[in-house]
């Protein structure tokens, strides 16, 4: 069996060589870095059911997030947020 080889030139999407494979080459020519990349259907079923779960929740609460946010959003776009939450304090 041949492996396709995907080369990511980072605006290129080559859905013809993902499709029905469950292996496949990533090739960085600019770094000169390759990966092997194995799908796993099963995780990829849970991240779109919980991408679902996650839209269907926002749109039941978006006019209350939206002033959650509002009211932190001076908090969460400060300097002293983000240095403790990559842990640069």
């Amino acid at each position: 069996d041949s492996v396709p080889v995907i080369h990511g030139v980072g605006w290129s999407y080559q859905e013809g060589k993902l499709f029905g494979t469950d292996t496949l080459i990533a090739i960085d020519n600019y770094n000169k870095k390759g990966i092997i990349r194995h799908k796993n259907a099963d995780r990829a079923k849970q991240i779109w059911s919980r991408y679902q779960n996650d839209l269907k929740y926002y749109g039941q609460n978006k006019d209350r997030l939206k002033k959650e946010y509002q009211s932190s959003k001076g908090y969460l776009t400060s300097i002293d947020f983000w240095k403790g939450y990559l842990g640069l304090d």
